[in-house]
C-alpha cells in the first residue's frame, strides 16, 4: 500500500458516494481503487440508524455483486470488503 495516501472508508449516504444504492457505492469504489489503490479502500458504514440506505447488513452483498458486474477480480472483492479493515485494526496500537 502506499502509506502516502493512507486509508478511505467509504460511507454509504448520498452525500459520501452520490447516492445511497449499491452501485454508487461499488461506482465509488472503482474509483477509490483507481485513484488510491485496492489496498487503500475499505468499507466504512455502519447501519445504527444515523444514514438512509436502500438495503441493510444483511444484504451487503449487493455490494459484491455491483463490484463483480463492474469486472473487479474477487482478490481485490475480498481486499475492499473486508480484509483492509482487519489489516487495519490488526496494525492499530493497542490502546493505553
Amino acid at each position: 500500500m502506499n502509506e502516502r495516501f493512507g486509508r478511505c472508508g467509504l460511507g454509504f449516504w448520498e452525500g459520501a458516494v452520490c447516492g445511497n444504492m449499491p452501485s454508487a457505492i461499488a461506482e465509488s469504489i472503482r474509483y477509490g481503487v483507481k485513484i488510491l489503490s485496492d489496498d487503500a479502500i475499505f468499507l466504512g458504514s455502519s447501519f445504527d440508524g444515523n444514514i438512509t440506505t436502500t438495503f441493510d447488513a444483511s444484504e451487503l452483498l449487493l455490494i459484491t455483486q455491483k463490484l463483480l458486474d463492474l469486472g473487479f477480480p474477487q482478490k481485490q472483492i475480498k481486499k475492499v470488503v473486508g480484509l483492509n479493515t482487519l489489516q487495519f485494526l490488526r496494525n492499530q496500537p493497542p490502546p493505553n
